[in-house]
């Protein structure tokens, strides 16, 4: 690998977009079973062994009641927000590659499209 090459491990503890975790885990309040995702992330940032690669965390909102449903999305606001903060934090640190230690699933989106626009994977909005 190239020495220049920048890594970046993003803390992205995002547990809001995991809305039915907790039908699967009857008796555990919802709110405790959609915060394991937060917990998941941060295990996996102790767990994962410490490197010289910058760590970022993306600030994610604890509150249970943000989970108003907008656009058919649960937790729309607090999740566009993290989003759009999560972009910023990468276009500012300009990596050229990240290991992201996550929450539930769509904390993937933002890697993929910083990397996208980084590496002009995209044309007229369609893959190359």
């Amino acid at each position: 690998m190239d020495n220049n090459t920048s890594i970046i491990r993003l803390l992205y503890p995002q547990w809001q977009g995991g809305g039915t975790i907790a039908d699967f885990i009857p008796g555990l309040p919802a709110e405790d079973a959609y915060k394991g995702y937060y917990l998941g992330s941060r295990l996996l940032s102790i767990l994962a062994p410490e490197t010289s690669q910058k760590t970022v965390q993306i600030p994610i909102s604890l509150d249970i009641n943000d989970r108003a449903e907008e656009n058919g999305i649960i937790s729309y606001r607090a999740i566009l927000r993290q989003t759009k903060s999560a972009l910023n934090i990468l276009r500012e640190n300009n990596p050229d590659r990240i290991v992201t230690l996550g929450g539930e699933c769509s904390v993937s989106v933002v890697p993929f499209t910083y990397l996208a626009e980084k590496y002009r994977c995209f044309e007229g909005g369609y893959p190359i």
